[in-house]
């Protein structure tokens, strides 16, 4: 009986312990490819930076597209009515965002990112969720949730 006692105390204290370990280790948040974020807060800056500016030219805004984005966003994106710009979740553009712009890998999908930012005066959270790729050397923004 003793050793039935003690075999039933230490496979408890053993799966309470893997249990623990489990918990912490999926506490932390997987650590998101340095490449994607920093990709992601290079475009956001330059997106919104270029967008606050008010001009008609939107030149830069398609290269710098060109540039982050796969060309299958790209047909997705000109081929769907739009009421609103899908990298931002929004018609206008504050260029305050880029001060509490945010980068994050989504813990729910592999390949997927959190953006999101607040306007200073708005105080509104806006969040974008979004897929990156590699293609070659560099990570593109290929897919936005929702679009």
């Amino acid at each position: 009986m003793k050793l039935n006692l003690m075999t039933v105390r230490s496979v408890f204290m053993l799966a309470a312990a893997c249990t623990l370990f489990g918990l912490r280790a999926n506490a932390q948040a997987p650590v998101a490819n340095d490449s994607a974020v920093t990709m992601l807060k290079q475009f956001y800056t330059v997106y919104i930076t270029e967008g606050a500016k008010m001009t008609e030219d939107f030149k830069k805004l398609d290269l710098l597209k060109k540039k982050y984005c796969t060309t299958k966003l790209l047909y997705k994106i000109k081929h769907t009515e739009l009421d609103a710009d899908p990298f931002l979740n929004a018609q206008d553009v504050d260029g305050s965002w880029v001060k509490t712009l945010s980068v994050n890998k989504d813990p729910r999908k592999e390949k997927g990112y959190i953006v999101s930012f607040r306007g200073v005066e708005s105080n509104t959270k806006i969040t974008v969720r979004l897929q990156v790729t590699k293609e070659k050397e560099n990570y593109k923004i290929d897919i936005i949730e929702g679009l």
